[in-house]
């Protein structure tokens, strides 16, 4: 045997053997995630669902959803590690970051930011029924906010401290506030969530739904207690019947992921996302707003390692 043989009969039995150890190499286990999403009826449950379906098949982990009474429920679980993802509204973080309102003196954290979401126009409507077409019509009425304890019921309570008699909130979950509205049981109903919300979809169904600007007074109470709502408009034709564009207030929601995930994970379920641009349809229409610039929507959040290093890639600013 020649030296060329001798060398190549080598190189063959390295290949094997290499081959071989490679083979044996276990496989770098994909987490099993649990994302906290909504209460039924909500955009929350939607957007979430699709989300997790869509990092599962992705490989970057694998994802099941649990429902909530919404944000502050998800931050808890986020806080305590009963969750490891959650959808959150920007009010909410704000004020279990900094110790405020239904966090007072106790900061809520251990987590930090993985995508941004959208936008949320919060909804306010009756049904022509009601006789109601202003705000300041609600003195004295039932208005359903949610569930108790939600973002909505403290921002209502900021837009409603001038009304006169005082207007009584109603709790439960959307889907049951729609139920409710539709009957008479409760004059108007007022949330926020991305549009179309399934909720209001199905009072439009029913009835003839009126949508109640946010404005005047009540706009200026609630911006001086929650500087971080933004003034938006709530788009003509988000629901039947709805023909005109209405003002209201909005707020960002993100995705948030807790501290311990690793930032290997962190970062392959940042890239399957942010790296599509079908979002729209695989997640939800409002996930057109779900993109990489949008990060700087967050000002007050830090922004996990693992999507850091996404946003580095991407030339976004973390």
């Amino acid at each position: 045997m020649n030296f060329r043989q001798i060398a190549v009969s080598i190189c063959l039995v390295l290949a094997v053997l290499l081959g071989g150890c490679a083979q044996r190499q276990p496989a770098v286990p994909v987490p099993a995630l649990t994302l906290s999403t909504g209460s039924a009826g909500g955009t929350f449950v939607e957007y979430g669902d699709k989300l997790a379906m869509l990092l599962s098949s992705s490989g970057s982990a694998t994802v099941r959803t649990s429902g909530s009474g919404g944000s502050l429920d998800n931050l808890r679980c986020l806080s305590g590690a009963t969750c490891d993802l959650a959808l959150v509204a920007m009010a909410s973080a704000f004020e279990a970051w900094n110790g405020l309102q239904w966090a007072k003196d106790r900061p809520v954290r251990g987590y930090s930011v993985m995508f941004p979401m959208y936008e949320t126009p919060f909804h306010l409507a009756t049904i022509a029924s009601s006789g109601i077409t202003r705000f300041d019509d609600l003195a004295g009425k039932k208005v359903g906010v949610g569930p108790k304890g939600g973002a909505n019921e403290l921002i209502f309570s900021a837009l409603a401290a001038d009304l006169q008699p005082p207007a009584q909130m109603v709790y439960g979950t959307p889907q049951e506030m729609a139920e409710r509205v539709i009957d008479g049981k409760v004059t108007a109903f007022f949330f926020g969530a991305g549009a179309p919300v399934p909720a209001y979809r199905e009072i439009a169904q029913r009835a003839a739904i009126v949508f109640l600007p946010i404005d005047g007074q009540a706009l200026v109470n609630a911006r001086k207690i929650f500087p971080y709502l933004t003034t938006t408009l709530l788009p003509a034709n988000s629901y039947r019947g709805q023909l005109t564009s209405v003002q209201t207030l909005g707020l960002w929601n993100f995705v948030l992921v807790r501290d311990g995930v690793s930032s290997d994970a962190v970062y392959s379920m940042t890239r399957a996302v942010l790296g599509r641009g079908d979002l729209s349809t695989v997640l939800h229409l409002l996930a057109s707003q779900t993109t990489p610039s949008n990060l700087k929507a967050n000002t007050f959040l830090p922004v996990h390692p693992g999507a850091q290093r996404f946003y580095r890639e991407a030339g976004v600013a973390p």
